[in-house]
């Protein structure tokens, strides 16, 4: 939580910067994204670190959502995302290709200070960075093993075991670029990576006392994205 505070204090500080260097009228830009989501998670303590037959895998899943971008100057934006993404991890057992799926969802707020190159050109490079509120919506624990039915475990309410924190805070940074078929109108193409920064595990509430160290949980990601900005 203090390390994202403290993303978040010097996004404003750069904002801040950009906008007193401004030397053109602020523009807006409203666009819609897609892409997909290549994620993984972080355990300590490992899950089945004494099976040498299980490995950790990822989750390949979708995202979907809206970006708001203001330009502050010819060089620098800052951007607001929404974003619905499928994220979690996967263990699996090599004798039988039994699974152990950790499967979330989040609703994902990034703040992105952004330097954007090429000015007045058509081709627009850029790199961004800043923080992301994760909001998770569904977490779920899915063990598939071959001629057995085994009910998932729901993650967010889960009184005699591990349960899923309801917020998710992290790190985002990567680069893109975005082709402009008119002034009004691009097409763009960017790649991030996310590291998350909260411990998004804990005991449920049966549990709590007497139940050992906590184990962290950091949720990892990285994402293609393609979109199209409309430029008012």
């Amino acid at each position: 939580m203090k390390r994202a505070a403290l993303f978040l204090m010097v996004f404003m500080l750069l904002l801040l910067v950009a906008t007193g260097d401004a030397s053109s009228q602020t523009k807006f830009a409203v666009g819609l994204r897609t892409g997909i989501n290549f994620a993984t998670m972080s355990f300590d303590p490992q899950p089945y670190a004494n099976n040498s037959q299980i490995s950790q895998g990822g989750r390949t899943g979708f995202l979907i959502g809206a970006a708001g971008e203001v330009e502050f100057s010819k060089m620098f934006a800052a951007e607001l995302d929404l974003l619905y993404t499928l994220a979690g991890a996967s263990f699996t057992r090599s004798s039988d290709n039994a699974s152990d799926n950790v499967k979330l969802s989040e609703l994902q707020i990034p703040i992105l200070f952004k330097v954007k190159f090429l000015p007045g050109s058509k081709i627009r490079p850029y790199g961004f960075a800043g923080p992301v509120l994760g909001i998770v919506t569904s977490a779920t624990d899915v063990i598939e093993a071959p001629g057995q039915q085994i009910p998932e475990t729901d993650l967010k309410n889960n009184p005699t075991g591990i349960e899923v924190s309801s917020l998710d805070f992290a790190l985002t940074f990567g680069g893109g670029a975005e082709y402009l078929f008119t002034p009004q109108f691009g097409v763009l193409l960017d790649v991030r990576y996310q590291l998350g920064l909260s411990n998004i595990a804990g005991y449920g509430a049966q549990v709590q006392q007497g139940a050992g160290t906590v184990p962290t949980w950091h949720t990892r990601g990285f994402m293609i994205q393609v979109g199209g900005m409309y430029h008012i």
